[in-house]
């Protein structure tokens, strides 16, 4: 999957059963426009590609892998984090920056709304502490009515 984004396009709570690249690819050796974002509660079965991607958070989310950044990676209660890495090693001409915390101190998703056949819910995500991994909240749904003219 491509998500090729800039700062106001999250992406959130999705599953993802191949890699997901955060840049757009042009054929050859070349990398589109991308500018920066956020992924919170990802499950990728594949690898996550930054390519030319500036600087990217990612949240509770899990992966196989997680490639370099090219500029400054934040990662945060994340399965599988790439190394932290501050500064350009004296054999290399760049190196990513990557700051890695190994959990989340306290997270509260948002609400967000639920369509089934019968009605739309609106979730209330619990809050949680000090978590590892994917948030997987328990979400509790309030049911509520609506009609579409």
């Amino acid at each position: 999957m491509t998500w090729a984004v800039s700062q106001a396009a999250p992406l959130r709570n999705v599953v993802i059963d191949n890699s997901l690249m955060l840049f757009e690819y042009i054929d050859g050796d070349a990398a589109g426009y991308a500018s920066g974002g956020w992924g919170s509660g990802l499950t990728i079965g594949g690898e996550v590609g930054f390519g030319s991607q500036q600087q990217f958070m990612i949240r509770s989310s899990t992966s196989s892998k997680f490639q370099d950044t090219v500029w400054n990676g934040v990662f945060v209660g994340n399965e599988n984090p790439p190394p932290a890495a501050c500064g350009i090693a004296e054999t290399d001409t760049h190196q990513s920056q990557m700051s890695v915390v190994d959990t989340v101190p306290l997270v509260a998703e948002k609400p967000f709304i639920r369509t089934d056949e019968f009605a739309q819910k609106v979730s209330e995500a619990s809050r949680k502490k000090d978590a590892p991994g994917r948030t997987s909240h328990r979400v509790q749904f309030l049911a509520f009515k609506t009609s579409i003219r």
